[in-house]
């Protein structure tokens, strides 16, 4: 019903692959902190939340009412091999050309031991070989099933923004492989966009401009009537008290500009619904509260350079910042979504970036 509505027609070619793409974060979460452990080799047991009690509580994690995988199993598979080197990045998400430190564990229920070589690989996202370095290690075996091998390992990126990946192959005397592992790095270009200067901001904080300046280099002036025609207006933090303080603004709207909101976004919803205001474009249904749930990124030319189709991840997790207590969807009609937004306990989808005509 909700991929079918306007809004959300065309996000998902079908619920399934929406189910599967949002427990994909749960089993991802699991297998990485169990890797945690088992590489730190104090720990005798993890136990994992494994499904739901019915419906209305369903914060299952690797299994649904019916004891289904809520995802690719693969994911959480590589993490309960006996045998296997663990890489461990220091960042995975970085801007394009960056370096990363690496460490790498062996995670050995297998009672490997004695001395081996560990080789390190950088790939880009077509699989050509951009970095090889290889370490003489002592693996101590036994009781040890968890062991730092090599750490402080530092990895240089191409500027080329994508996936990167880093593969770890421990290998014997005579060249064969024992046990071997990866993961990969986001990197995003930053800084190739060109950002029109003819622009405003509303905003009390600061911030956007702050930001504007680090890394485009530019500062916007504070929108007012007087401003002359500018192409778009951020709307950050501010003290607008009413609808009728936006009327300003949507002329320019009206007139061809583009108004970018990031913050009251309710508000500025309730203000341009269709019950209230002469400018309406939308209809605006209240808050969509995210007590438990995650975000899902659709198919959109904003999210260019970051991944779209799937349920949030790491990548996007390294750049949203928030206190639980506040987070926040709305619950729109009459909009095209770029971000919809799932909860525990809900029958509908909400809107956390919407491009509104």
């Amino acid at each position: 019903y909700f991929l079918d509505r306007s809004g959300f027609r065309g996000f998902f070619s079908d619920v399934d692959a929406l189910t599967t793409s949002i427990g994909n974060v749960s089993l991802y979460y699991h297998g990485r902190v169990m890797e945690n452990i088992r590489m730190g080799n104090v720990t005798d047991c993890y136990t994992i939340n494994g499904w739901a009690s019915n419906q209305y509580t369903n914060h299952c994690d690797i299994a649904d009412l019916y004891r289904n995988p809520v995802g690719d199993t693969g994911i959480l598979e590589q993490y309960c091999k006996p045998l296997y080197v663990a890489v461990k990045l220091r960042d995975k998400v970085v801007p394009a050309g960056s370096s990363v430190i690496a460490d790498f564990y062996i995670i050995n229920e297998a009672g490997l031991k004695g001395q081996h070589n560990l080789t390190v690989i950088l790939e880009d996202e077509i699989g050509v070989k951009l970095f090889e370095k290889t370490f003489q290690t002592e693996i101590e075996g036994g009781e040890e099933y968890g062991q730092l091998l090599a750490d402080n390992v530092g990895i240089q990126l191409s500027k080329s923004p994508g996936y990167y990946t880093v593969r770890a192959v421990l290998t014997g005397s005579k060249g064969t492989t024992k046990a071997a592992g990866q993961d990969k790095i986001f990197t995003v270009d930053l800084y190739d966009a060109e950002i029109p200067v003819n622009g405003a901001v509303i905003d009390t904080s600061g911030v956007i401009n702050r930001m504007l300046s680090k890394t485009w280099d530019i500062v916007l002036p504070q929108y007012s009537e007087k401003t002359h025609d500018p192409d778009y207006v951020i709307i950050g933090p501010n003290s607008l008290r009413n609808a009728n303080s936006l009327t300003p603004i949507l002329e320019c709207v009206v007139n061809g500009s583009t108004a970018i909101v990031i913050a009251r976004t309710d508000w500025f919803a309730e203000s341009i619904s269709s019950s209230n205001s002469s400018y309406y474009a939308v209809d605006y249904r209240g808050k969509y509260t995210m007590s438990r749930g995650n975000f899902v990124a659709g198919r959109h030319e904003i999210l260019d350079g970051l991944p779209q189709a799937q349920a949030f991840n790491w990548e996007y997790q390294d750049f949203n910042f928030h206190q639980r207590q506040d987070l926040y969807a709305l619950r729109l009609n009459v909009a095209h979504t770029v971000v919809a937004a799932v909860s525990d306990h809900k029958k509908e989808i909400g809107t956390a970036v919407a491009v509104i005509p």
